[in-house]
């Protein structure tokens, strides 16, 4: 028996079927630990020689305060708030139960509503959205944990994410997805972590992310904004910022002018195994996953999200990155991207580095400096090597850097492999494989991502 209250019961609490308070003399046993039990060690009573009790830890003999237990609602006092299911509300209460903050500390406490102790409650509503708040943990933040690189934050809700992105004080702290996360019932006007914030929509004025987001293999999905410049979940992530492990699903980002992404609006640290699905507008600079790579790492990432502008006169579009300032390595975009000028398949203008990397997605554009893989390289800066784009589905048959296939060709291992390409199941491009391939049905995927069901990853065309 763990996290459970026993107080002022109508008749004896038994282990069998009788009315003693006994527990019957048949070999049984329990063990007892943080919980409430009227009398205390002395209230469990055994009869015989055979049943035995064990006393754990933490169990207390005092009356647990609970609400209304007459008419069965055994919510607990709480001076922070205890939920009141008659109004559907929280209710302030002139004292607090000593059961807030008072379970086993190893149970989960990401459930209960903040603020929490960072300890689970006893009682029926402990570990559930129903428990009631802590007064002595008003300090206590998101889902547990305590910021630290072997301890992070843990982020469980929506109200854990909206309460990283209202305190800036955490931006150089470690955080760790706990679930999936749907901010369907939200609309933002600016990145949920790390907005802009008082900016003239073209500089970035802080403070940016420089912590480490660990997004654990879940996903944030539904997210909604209509803003101006720097938007994404994250507005702009610092130079020693973190993501990884994380993707935003079903996105609908729209601003007015410029850095506009899926997963990042200003990337100057490292994102990595993230990816996008969804909707990406805005006038410049704008990427299905990010939107600016300044001077930051993006790898083993892609995006499915369709990248396109709000107005004529916009530039730097790109299904993956809108503006290239830094490095890009194994990644892929599979969006369509729709620009005025300098428009690309998966980066719009390229100033750096992009290496083993693809596209697949229609280029619609009118204007100048269009591609199917970038649109404008910069002369001597911008360095690509071993990138590829399908000229079919793109419908262009040129780019400013990288080699057009044919969509079977694209599907073909054999060429990859001869750009150096790591894939599993073969060791002369490295060990690390980071690719793999359903040959003749698909384009290349990373590691990290699963099939279908019902198939296997697999370099080799299937006999």
């Amino acid at each position: 028996m763990i996290n459970c209250i026993i107080w002022d019961c109508t008749q004896p609490v038994t282990l069998d079927d009788s009315s003693s308070t006994e527990i019957e003399d048949t070999g049984s046993h329990i063990t007892v630990s943080y919980s409430v039990i009227p009398g205390g060690q002395d209230g469990v009573i055994i009869s015989g020689t055979n049943s035995t009790v064990t006393w754990g830890q933490g169990n207390i003999d005092i009356d647990p305060q609970f609400t209304d237990p007459a008419n069965s609602d055994y919510h607990l006092k709480s001076q922070a708030g205890r939920w009141n299911p008659n109004s559907e509300s929280w209710i302030m209460d002139q004292t607090s139960s000593p059961c807030i903050d008072a379970g086993d500390p190893n149970s989960p406490v990401a459930f209960e509503p903040f603020p929490n102790g960072g300890i689970i409650n006893m009682g029926v509503y402990g570990g559930t959205v129903e428990a009631s708040k802590s007064p002595s943990g008003l300090q206590a933040k998101y889902g547990g944990g305590t910021g630290e690189p072997n301890d992070p934050y843990l982020i469980y809700t929506t109200e854990h994410l909206n309460a990283l992105g209202a305190e800036p004080n955490d931006y150089d702290k470690h955080f760790k997805l706990m679930a999936d996360i749907n901010l369907a019932e939200f609309a933002y006007n600016r990145a949920v972590i790390a907005p802009d914030i008082g900016g003239d929509g073209y500089t970035f004025p802080g403070p940016s992310f420089t912590g480490v987001f660990d997004g654990n293999g879940h996903a944030v999905s539904h997210l909604t904004i209509t803003g101006k410049s720097y938007l994404g979940l994250f507005g702009q992530v610092g130079p020693e910022g973190q993501v990884k492990g994380l993707g935003v699903e079903d996105v609908n980002i729209t601003g007015s002018y410029s850095t506009i992404g899926g997963l990042v609006g200003d990337n100057l640290g490292n994102i990595a195994t993230s990816y996008s699905t969804g909707t990406v507008t805005g006038y410049n600079r704008v990427g299905g996953l990010v939107g600016y790579n300044n001077y930051g790492d993006i790898s083993a990432s892609y995006s499915t999200c369709a990248a396109s502008t709000v107005s004529s006169g916009n530039q730097k579009i790109g299904g993956l990155v809108g503006f290239n300032a830094g490095s890009i390595t194994t990644s892929y975009s599979t969006g369509d991207v729709t620009g005025e000028r300098v428009v690309g398949g998966l980066v719009g203008y390229n100033i750096d580095i992009i290496t083993m990397c693809y596209s697949t997605g229609m280029v619609i554009s009118e204007g100048q400096n269009v591609g199917g893989l970038v649109g404008e390289n910069f002369p001597d800066y911008g360095i690509m090597t071993d990138c590829f784009w399908d000229m079919v589905t793109s419908s262009q048959a040129s780019s400013a850097g990288g080699t057009g296939l044919t969509t079977a060709e694209m599907q073909t291992v054999g060429i990859f492999l001869e750009a150096g390409w790591d894939f599993m199941d073969e060791t002369d491009n490295g060990t690390e494989d980071i690719w793999w391939i359903l040959e003749e049905q698909d384009y290349p995927r990373l590691w990290w991502e699963q099939p279908e069901d019902g198939l296997e990853k697999s370099v080799l065309e299937e006999e």
